[in-house]
């Protein structure tokens, strides 16, 4: 039973008659109806004036097909092994809070799908090539849509430099692993998470494919490159012929380094002294890296050490 109108659903007048509550007040039955919620429903609810609770029937739950159950804090009432609604315990009564909350997670808005939302997924990469991507369906999920040029901010504090020296655009490599283009740049200013303020990049001259390898400090280079060249090489079915690396030593054992190259019938070329253009390819592959980290996270307005 209850006083409060507003919890019925459905109202019937009735003259049922009254009851005695304590202290020997009297509140006539004036009304009948069902309550309802998300997930329990009551029938031939009684409607009585003057009454301050609402008082649930353990009766009239277990003819629905529930099972109502008691402990020293709570209670519980399941149906079909499910708990539609659970009673606190509060000065000897157990209180319920009946309301039409959703018990399951609904999406209630979408994300449009646009050029600029696919702009930022993919690293802010440039339109023509997005747009290149999506005609010859190289990425899965990319809708087909027109990827014109816009302005972004993000790409432009991001991306600003000086000009650079004219790429070369010929691949000179005839297969995957015949010359590897390695840098290590850092120390990083901000160290991550892991403590890492170096990065050791490795690209593949013939495919431009790009590994990456986070170190403390410059004297795991060689340790890094060294578990690289034995995988890679097993990975691929074959071997790394040369590489080229700047005068910047990369590696701080220089010895050990030469020792293991000639060990294994690897090439040491070197770049120009204080020409980082003659490394071009992994000089440019660094900048593209960083332009895309610090991009992605000044458009999300995430910390550094990221």
């Amino acid at each position: 039973m209850t006083g409060n109108r507003n919890l019925l659903s459905t109202y019937k007048a009735y003259n049922g008659g009254n009851v005695i509550f304590c202290s020997n007040l009297r509140g006539n039955i004036i009304g009948k109806g069902t309550i309802s919620s998300d997930s329990l429903k009551i029938d031939n609810e009684e409607h009585v004036d003057n009454l301050g609770f609402n008082l649930l029937s353990i009766g009239q739950i277990c003819d629905n097909k529930c099972r109502v159950t008691f402990s020293k804090r709570d209670s519980e009432i399941t149906k079909d092994g499910k708990v539609i609604g659970i009673g606190i315990r509060k000065k000897g009564l157990y209180v319920m809070k009946l309301g039409n909350k959703p018990t399951d997670q609904i999406c209630l808005t979408t994300i449009d799908e646009n050029s600029t939302l696919w702009h930022r997924r993919l690293g802010h990469a440039n339109m023509r090539l997005i747009q290149s991507l999506a005609s010859k369906k190289l990425v899965r999920n990319l809708p087909k849509l027109k990827f014109d040029q816009h302005f972004c901010d993000a790409c432009k504090i991001g991306k600003q430099a000086h000009a650079s020296h004219k790429a070369k655009n010929v691949v000179s490599a005839t297969r995957c692993l015949e010359l590897l283009h390695m840098d290590l740049f850092g120390p990083s200013v901000v160290r991550s998470y892991e403590g890492n303020r170096y990065t050791l990049v490795i690209v593949d001259d013939y495919s431009r494919y790009t590994w990456t390898r986070f170190l403390k400090d410059k004297t795991k280079a060689f340790d890094q490159f060294e578990i690289f060249s034995k995988k890679i090489q097993n990975q691929l079915g074959c071997s790394i012929v040369s590489i080229r690396t700047d005068h910047d030593r990369e590696f701080d054992n220089e010895v050990q380094f030469e020792e293991f190259c000639n060990a294994n019938g690897i090439t040491h070329n070197f770049s120009a002294s204080r020409t980082p253009q003659s490394n071009g390819v992994v000089k440019r592959k660094n900048r593209t890296l960083q332009e895309m980290s610090r991009t992605m996270l000044n458009k999300q307005s995430l910390p550094q050490k990221l």
